[in-house]
């Protein structure tokens, strides 16, 4: 019959149709998602708009009461300013007096000063001429001398007088200088005030203006209204069209890989239903059970699911949406102009109010200055008025000496001729020195008159200080009304953008899903076909009665057989054979259920929900019930691996303090269990798959619900295990299931040379032995894994990023692979397998540059190299050995010694686990094929140690992004985002990442039913074995290594 090979063909067409399907779907939620947060950011920048305008409506109606009051003080302001350019003209007429009459008084005292001058000189000549005239001149040389005393004393008084001038005159200067530019300010503060004055009406227009602008914002509250109702409408139902398109995502893609991985293992037990009669009876047991989970998973399609499109009347009302906003944005624009008037308008008030204030300023300093005037001018004065007392006496003295002298000369008979000129001489000049001294008397009357003037000068002090409305605010608020308005406007064209985009892609949608339904349609009428296969009788033999028995060889031994303390790949080649959980692996990373058979998804992602399958038990044959899952489960969160069950809800306090009350963790019934998570995390089903989680009875040898159960460990020998009769999948085939521990290589070449290692696992040089000998017998698969050299970046010097980045320069790791590893392996540019649809080709990691090492290191502060010498810890075995050898060569070149450190095994995974190193080896094997399973493991902070962090790399910034990483549903945004942190890491350089693993696997021609397996899991459940004779009558299609779907 041809039927399962169709069913397969066209599993396999479908598995296409949705991988096309999720990723367009894919590339939608994102659209979506970005929809929503351009939606959420326009109307967050509507409401921001909106109390700005109540903000500015509020500011807007302050600053006309402010205008309005301002042109009152303004108003109130010209009068007294005009009073006081009033007072100030009055002080500078005074000041020019004062300077007048000072020059006045000079030139009086001057005059004065110079007839006293010429009398004394005089006087001499007198009293000469007088001793000529002997006795008759007598009186008169008395007389003489008399008047030189008193016209010399003259002339001391008035050099003190010019002195006093001197005063009068320095002071009142700078009194005429600050008065000048008083009046000067006053003048221009004047002139401006008048044309403030007649600005006002355009100041009142802006105003008149703004409150129009505002008035028609408000008008617009009810678009703002409409468009919030609008925009959280829009918003909820493009949030529920994204749930829907994330949900459909979730959807079709678990259950179409589901049918995909369930179509192949049926495909393939198909083909061994058709074996030696003696086991055909387990083949149809297990054939049986996997027809029935293929027609359940078929029943189980959700048919009425329908593609998440965005309607047209959605993508109408977006449009009004950029219209509306658009009117609003203009409404902004064309009131932009008005406020840059008003804003030039109040920057001038500015300057006239600082010119105002200036002045104001100025007047208790001008009034000060002619009070000080005053007061050294009423000193002067009355200094110069005691001078003019002094000089009334001496002219009194002088006019009675030349009355005197008058009679002397009347007396005087001889001599009356020589003496008559020089008399009238006297008498002349002693007349006009007392007409200089009354003038000089008039001018300091004057002069006191002018200070007394001084004295009552009184300026206007009833000035207010000018403030300026307060227009800053209306600025500051209408600026950011524009700013946000101008942050809509490149939204809308972004908006409008992403509204096309998903217009044209509707019509795609519609296309694709019809495509993604037909191939649906064609598998779902595959159900009664498959039914007819359960239905027809199968034939029961005799079974055999020597036991089938499988050997499998291991390089060491199992650090533990207990599925929630695994840490290494030896131990999970052992556990997935005894141990299953609520699902399983199928022929590639896909899962499929396993002890869970039936299971519900919430829209959000969050809650999940586990049927178990009736009838289930233990290897012992004790029965499984609810409570043992509930139970696998917290001992997976107990475990090194709690990592993979940290997105459950509470575990993060559980994991502190230790409640089981606080994990969201709910048994509904005996079938049912219910676990809710913090956030959604697309691989949670893979995470149960890995055997993390699995319940088992805890005791030397633990007993598990796998298809063997654990007889013996012999350590350092062999692990023997046995079928299960109680597998709820079907008793298998083999009796009897060996792991043969062969440390030493050559060992285990010569038992597979024996014939008594059914599926051998080669080391590099037996490698090369069996692909002399036996080619046709090895199975390659890429395996999901990366081996590299680990820094421990908590110890110097490699806490040093330098150092680090300098040791992933200096080491060769395509040299490497191609000398020691040859097709075993390919060199590593990064952290993530070329076969994961997360590999950044583009990615160029670290190329081999040993120049660039020596940089490094003299940036670090390492010229020449690194001082000491650095052990290197690695496993014992020949190939880890060659390979630090090779290592240790490189970092002789730059500058940096290693000692390398073989140790045991156990001893060696205990050290780094612990943190006791510096250099190691170490490698890592995906659990689940996700790139959260290489990231979160190895570089998160909270996985140091047992839980694969052995870098005890730490650093905040890749701690959260790795965390957001695991949120997020979308396995295109997924997938870039694990790209940008695998950079961000690479730079950071915790290790050297050197190679990728290819699996080797060498499989007698007698075994049938197995299948490599990219984890690098060795699973014997389905393995069937034949004698050569046999296998050679026996047609067998075996698949080619397309099926492993990573």
């Amino acid at each position: 019959m041809t039927s399962i090979k169709e069913y397969l063909k066209e599993t396999s067409n479908f598995n296409k149709k949705v991988e096309i399907m999720t990723d367009f779907l894919n590339s939608i939620s994102l659209r979506l998602n970005e929809l929503i947060k351009l939606l959420e950011n326009i109307f967050d920048s509507l409401n921001r708009s909106n109390n700005l305008i109540s903000y500015l409506k509020n500011y807007a109606l302050t600053f006309e009461k402010q205008m309005l009051n301002f042109k009152e003080i303004l108003l109130s302001t010209q009068e007294r300013l005009d009073s006081y350019q009033e007072q100030l003209g009055q002080i500078e007429r005074i000041v020019i007096e004062t300077r007048r009459m000072a020059d006045q008084i000079e030139d009086s005292a001057n005059n004065f000063a110079r007839f006293a001058r010429k009398i004394a000189y005089l006087a001499e000549n007198v009293e000469i001429k007088a001793h000529q005239a002997r006795d008759e001149g007598r009186g008169l040389v008395v007389v003489a001398r008399e008047v030189h005393t008193i016209a010399k004393s003259t002339q001391s008084l008035f050099q003190h007088f010019d002195e006093l001038l001197k005063i009068i005159r320095k002071n009142v200067e700078p009194v005429s200088e600050e008065i000048g530019e008083a009046i000067k300010i006053a003048s221009i503060t004047f002139n401006n005030l008048i044309e403030f004055l007649s600005s006002l009406r355009t100041i009142g227009e802006s105003i008149e203006s703004l409150q129009k602008f505002i008035r028609s914002m408000e008008t617009g509250g009810e678009i703002f209204s409409q468009l919030e109702t609008k925009i959280k409408e829009h918003t909820n139902v493009i949030r529920e069209q994204l749930e829907s398109a994330l949900k459909t995502i979730d959807d079709i893609s678990i259950k179409g890989s589901e049918i995909y991985n369930l179509s192949q293992i049926l495909y393939e037990l198909y083909n061994l239903t058709n074996t030696r009669k003696y086991d055909k009876i387990y083949a149809v047991t297990q054939f049986n059970h996997m027809l029935r989970e293929n027609i359940e998973i078929l029943k189980r399609i959700n048919v009425e699911i329908k593609p998440p499109m965005v309607s047209s009347e959605l993508l109408g009302e977006l449009h009004k949406i950029i219209k509306q906003t658009k009117n609003l944005y203009e409404l902004v624009i064309n009131n932009k102009s008005e406020i840059g008037v008003l804003n030039d308008t109040v920057n001038k008030l500015t300057g006239f109010k600082i010119q105002m204030n200036q002045l104001f300023s100025n007047f208790s300093i001008i009034e000060n200055k002619i009070k000080d005037f005053s007061r050294i001018l009423r000193e002067q004065i009355r200094i110069m008025e005691d001078i003019i007392l002094e000089c009334s006496k001496v002219m009194t003295k002088l006019k009675t000496l030349a009355i005197l002298s008058q009679l002397e000369h009347s007396h005087s008979i001889k001599a009356r001729g020589l003496m008559t000129p020089i008399i009238m001489e006297f008498q002349e000049l002693l007349n006009n020195m007392d007409s200089s001294f009354k003038i000089l008397g008039t001018g300091i009357r004057r002069l006191k008159n002018v200070s007394s003037e001084f004295e009552a000068v009184h300026l206007e002090k009833e000035f207010t200080y000018i403030s300026l409305p307060d227009f800053s605010s209306i600025r500051i608020f209408f600026d950011d009304t524009l700013r946000v308005f101008e942050e809509c406007n490149k939204r809308e064209e972004d908006l409008k953008e992403l509204i096309d985009k998903l217009d044209r892609e509707n019509f795609l949608v519609q296309q694709y899903w019809n495509v993604y339904n037909e191939s649906l349609r064609i598998i779902l009428n595959f159900q009664n076909s498959l039914q007819k296969f359960i239905q027809k009788e199968l034939p029961v033999f005799e079974v055999k009665k020597t036991p089938t028995t499988v050997k499998i060889n291991l390089f060491n031994d199992p650090v533990t057989l207990r599925p929630d303390k695994k840490t290494d790949a030896t131990s999970q080649q052992v556990i997935v054979n005894y141990s299953t959980g609520l699902f399983q692996f199928g022929m590639g990373t896909g899962v499929i259920p396993a002890l869970c058979d039936e299971y519900f998804i919430s829209d959000d992602g969050k809650d999940y929900i586990f049927h178990l399958r009736d009838n289930l038990r233990y290897s012992n044959g004790k029965r499984l019930d609810i409570d043992d899952i509930k139970l696998g489960i917290i001992k997976g969160l107990d475990g090194p691996n709690h990592n993979l069950l940290e997105m459950i809800d509470g575990a993060r306090d559980y994991l502190k303090f230790r409640d089981v009350d606080l994990l969201r963790i709910k048994i509904i019934d005996q079938h049912r269990i219910q676990v809710r998570l913090q956030y959604p995390y697309l691989p949670f089903l893979a995470s149960f798959a890995t055997n993390v989680a699995d319940p088992y009875i805890d005791q030397d040898l633990p007993s598990g619900t796998g298809p063997f159960k654990l007889i013996a460990w012999n350590r350092g020998k062999e692990i023997v295990l046995e079928a299960n009769e109680y597998y709820f999948e079907g008793r298998p085939a083999v009796d009897q299931l060996y792991f043969i521990i062969t440390v030493d290589e050559d060992y285990g070449y010569e038992l597979f040379k024996k014939g008594e290692l059914s599926i051998y696992q080669p080391g590099q040089k037996s490698l090369r032995r069996i692909k002399e000998e036996f080619p046709d017998l090895i199975i390659k698969t890429p395996e999901l894994s990366v081996q590299f050299l680990c820094f421990n970046c908590q110890k110097p010097p490699f806490n040093n990023r330098l150092v680090r980045q300098a040791i992933c320069y200096g080491i060769d790791n395509e040299k490497m692979v191609k000398d020691l590893l040859g097709d075993t392996a390919i060199p590593a540019r990064g952290i993530f397998p070329p076969s994961m649809p997360v590999y950044n080709k583009r990615l160029n990691g670290y190329k081999y540059d040993p120049d660039m090492s020596r940089r490094l290191l003299s940036q670090a502060g390492f010229n020449g190299g690194l001082p000491d010498t650095y052990p290197l810890d690695i496993s014992d075995s020949p190939a880890s050995i060659k390979r630090a050898e090779f290592i240790k060569a490189n970092l002789q070149e730059i500058g940096i010694k290693v000692e390398i450190n073989p140790l045991p095994w156990h001893d060696f995974l205990e050290k780094t686990y612990q943190g006791n190193f510096l250099l190691c080896f170490q490698g890592w094997i995906s659990d689940t094929g996700d790139p959260d399973n290489f990231l979160y493991p190895l570089f998160h902070t909270n996985s140091f140690g047992y839980s694969g962090n052995t870098f005890f790399f730490s650093n905040p910034e890749i701690d959260k992004m790795i965390e957001n990483a695991r949120q997020i549903r979308s396995i295109k945004q997924r997938n870039n985002y694990y790209q940008q942190l695998e950079e961000m890491i690479l730079n950071e350089a915790p290790g050297v990442f050197l190679f990728h693993s290819l699996k080797n696997l060498v499989v007698r021609r007698d075994i049938r039913g197995f299948k490599s397996h990219p984890l690098s899991i060795i699973r014997a459940k389905y393995i069937r074995t034949y004698s050569v004779l046999e296998s050679k009558d026996f047609k067998f299609e075996r698949l080619s290594s397309q099926f492993i779907n990573v």
